[in-house]
Protein backbone atom coordinates (compact mmCIF):
# COMPACT_ATOMS: atom_id res chain seq x y z
CA UNK A 1 0.00 0.00 0.00
CA UNK A 2 1.28 3.07 -1.06
CA UNK A 3 1.25 6.14 1.68
CA UNK A 4 0.25 9.72 0.10
CA UNK A 5 2.04 12.52 2.48
CA UNK A 6 -1.09 14.85 0.79
CA UNK A 7 -3.72 12.59 2.02
CA UNK A 8 -1.77 12.44 5.78
CA UNK A 9 -1.36 15.85 5.98
CA UNK A 10 -4.62 16.32 4.57
CA UNK A 11 -6.26 14.13 7.41
CA UNK A 12 -4.00 16.09 9.97
CA UNK A 13 -5.45 18.99 9.14
CA UNK A 14 -8.74 18.24 9.03
CA UNK A 15 -8.54 16.65 12.51
CA UNK A 16 -6.49 20.16 13.49
CA UNK A 17 -10.07 22.17 12.20
CA UNK A 18 -12.40 19.64 14.15
CA UNK A 19 -10.27 20.14 17.26
CA UNK A 20 -10.33 24.19 17.03
CA UNK A 21 -14.18 24.63 15.64
CA UNK A 22 -15.58 21.96 18.84
CA UNK A 23 -13.54 23.84 21.13
CA UNK A 24 -14.99 27.16 19.57
CA UNK A 25 -18.60 25.67 19.99
CA UNK A 26 -17.60 24.63 23.54
CA UNK A 27 -16.92 28.09 24.62
CA UNK A 28 -20.55 29.00 23.44
CA UNK A 29 -22.19 26.51 25.73
CA UNK A 30 -24.00 28.01 28.65
CA UNK A 31 -22.68 25.80 31.05
CA UNK A 32 -25.18 25.52 34.71
CA UNK A 33 -23.57 26.59 37.97
CA UNK A 34 -22.60 24.66 40.72
CA UNK A 35 -25.88 24.71 42.63
CA UNK A 36 -27.62 23.57 39.42
CA UNK A 37 -25.57 20.72 39.09
CA UNK A 38 -25.99 19.82 43.07
CA UNK A 39 -29.84 20.13 42.05
CA UNK A 40 -30.28 18.25 39.05
CA UNK A 41 -27.75 15.63 40.64
CA UNK A 42 -30.02 15.16 43.83
CA UNK A 43 -33.02 15.47 41.18
CA UNK A 44 -32.06 12.66 39.38
CA UNK A 45 -30.44 10.54 42.48
CA UNK A 46 -34.41 10.96 43.99
CA UNK A 47 -35.88 9.98 41.06
CA UNK A 48 -34.12 6.63 40.49
CA UNK A 49 -34.69 5.87 43.99
CA UNK A 50 -38.45 6.17 43.55
CA UNK A 51 -38.28 4.41 40.33
CA UNK A 52 -36.48 1.07 41.81
CA UNK A 53 -38.98 1.41 44.53
CA UNK A 54 -41.55 1.42 42.10
CA UNK A 55 -40.53 -1.56 40.21
CA UNK A 56 -39.46 -3.50 42.96
CA UNK A 57 -42.60 -2.93 44.33
CA UNK A 58 -44.40 -3.93 41.48
CA UNK A 59 -41.56 -7.61 40.73
CA UNK A 60 -42.85 -8.44 44.41
CA UNK A 61 -46.51 -8.75 43.95
CA UNK A 62 -46.36 -10.22 40.65
CA UNK A 63 -43.60 -12.60 42.53
CA UNK A 64 -46.47 -13.00 45.36
CA UNK A 65 -49.29 -13.33 42.37
CA UNK A 66 -47.57 -16.47 40.54
CA UNK A 67 -46.77 -18.36 44.30
CA UNK A 68 -50.07 -17.91 44.78
CA UNK A 69 -51.46 -19.27 41.76
CA UNK A 70 -48.82 -22.09 41.67
CA UNK A 71 -49.91 -23.13 45.10
CA UNK A 72 -53.61 -22.48 45.40
CA UNK A 73 -54.62 -25.99 44.97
Amino acid sequence: MTVIPGAIRGAASGLITYLVEARRELQKVDWPTRAEVIRMTAAVILLSGAVAMLLGGFDFLFERGVFWLLTSR
